[in-house]
Formats: structure tokens, sequence, C-alpha cells
């Protein structure tokens, strides 16, 4: 159950990766986030409201406050990557972005969760082949800075604190609607509270609405599918795996401006395969 979450969330973060670079660079980070992000709000409190989930009674203020916590990290993280998306290289941006995994299964396993040697192995060899997915770079193209790189290490570092805080302390006790519900409540408050402060045009012409919708669609599936995943325990299989979104994105932009993948990418899909068998296998 948990490898299959945390593919699920892969595919669906690789789609919401590309469809993020297209809506970016059409119409800017803060309104396409801002549209994306509210979209989860109602969507996730429609589903809330029509299925009768209350919240769980037996959960601790702590729970909520690892909750809350998160949150703001998610909402730095995902900045991060769409401003990396829209000025950087989609090819450079999401396999530097997808080592949140490692930075979670880190924090995981340094925090008593444990697993097997298959496992473990499996783990590093997936992180290691969702790099080498992206890692294509072609001759003369752009430098770190311009690249997206660093807006790629941003959005890792606080992706990988978040999900391991969630996966911890929050989801085993709140489940994982609410926690992902809350991160989207705050992310979208936050960027409303600043529409005034950046005084730019937030609307978006009706063309462009399918595009900003379908990436918030798909986002909030891998939100939930990660936070299922969480929730069997399996914190750092679970983001390792979810990782994989880079492989899909690269995928993606392949066959959209029919490009050919080169060696290293050959190679890292085959670590990966290799590493899912391997976590599988443990």
């Amino acid at each position: 159950m948990a490898v299959g979450l945390g593919l699920l969330a892969a595919f669906l973060w690789g789609l919401t990766d590309f469809l993020i670079s297209v809506a970016g660079r059409s119409f800017g980070v803060h309104r396409s986030m801002l549209y994306a992000q509210s979209v989860g709000v109602l969507g996730i409190g429609a589903w809330i409201l029509l299925s009768g989930t209350a919240p769980p009674a037996t959960a601790s203020p702590e729970a909520w406050f690892a909750a809350v916590v998160s949150a703001p990290l998610g909402v730095v993280a995902t900045l991060a990557l769409y401003r990396g998306l829209k000025t950087g290289q989609v090819s450079v941006v999401t396999p530097i972005t997808a080592t949140f995994g490692a930075v979670t299964a880190i924090l995981s396993l340094a925090t008593g969760e444990r697993v097997g040697p298959f496992t473990l192995v499996g783990i590093g060899l997936v992180v290691v082949g969702a790099v080498l997915v992206g890692a294509r770079r072609a001759k003369g193209e752009a430098t770190t800075g311009s690249s997206g790189a660093l807006w790629g290490v941003f959005a890792a570092a606080a992706y990988g604190v978040q999900f391991w805080i969630q996966g911890r302390f929050a989801v085993p006790q709140l489940g994982g609607v609410w926690p992902v519900w809350i991160y989207y409540l705050i992310s979208a408050s936050l960027l409303l509270i600043a529409v005034p402060i950046r005084r730019a045009p937030m609307t978006i012409p009706l063309s462009g609405l399918p595009v900003v919708i379908s990436t918030g669609t798909v986002a909030v599936g891998g939100f939930l599918a990660l936070a299922a995943g969480l929730a069997t325990g399996e914190v750092a299989v679970v983001t390792v795996l979810a990782s994989l979104q880079s492989a899909i994105t690269v995928c993606l932009a392949c066959l959209h401006h029919r490009e050919r993948l080169a060696w290293p990418q050959w190679l890292g899909l085959a670590l990966t395969l290799l590493g899912l068998a391997a976590v599988h296998a443990g």
C-alpha cells in the first residue's frame, strides 16, 4: 500500500510540475499559485463537508500544532518551486527538488524509523536515479543561478522538513485529509494577504483557467496520496518514492518537446526501477 501511494503521488506531482512550468510562465508565480491553492482549499473543503469528515476528537494539540507549523514550510517550498520552474530549466529544477525525499528519509531514520537493508539500498537507488533522470545539461546552457538550481535546493529542503513533520507528528493522529487542507488554507490565505502588497493584476483570462485549475486539482491529488502513504507509518519509503516526480516531469517534457533521453537519463531510469524492486522486496 505504501509503495503504491508513493508512486501515485510521484505521478501526480510530476504532472503538476509540468503544468506549473506552463502556468508560471504564462501568468506569473503569485497568480498561478493563488488560483491553484484556492482550488485545493475549495476542493478539499467541499469533500470534507460532503463526506461529513469530522476533526479527530482524540487528536492532541501537538498534532494540530504540527499541521499548522508545517504549512508555511510548504508555502515556501511551493513558491520556490514555481519560481524555479518559471525562471529556470525544468530538467534542472525538478531533479533537485526531488531530493526532498532524501531529506525526509534522513530525518525519519535519524529519529527512530526502522527499515530493512533492501529498503535502505532501494531508497538510495531511487534518489540517485531520480536525480540522474533529470540531470541532462546541454553544452552552453544556463549557469546555476539562471537554471533555477538554487530555487530547487530551497524547495527540496522545505518540502523535506514539511513532510517529516507531517508524517511523524500530524498525520498519525489527524489522518491524511486535515493536514493537507490546513496547508492549502494557510497557503491561500498568505497569498491573498500579499495581493495588495504586490499591487499586481490577479485576474486570469478564461482561456488560462483550465491550466491553472488542472494544476491545482492534480497537486491536491498528489498531496492526498502522500498523506495517505504517510499514514501507513513508512515515512521514509513513501517520500522517497514520491520524489520520483522528477522522472515523470522530464519524461512528459521529452514527449511534449519530442526530445530524446540521454544515456545518464536511461541509467537513472534503470537505477530507479532497480530501487523500486529493492524497496518492494524489503
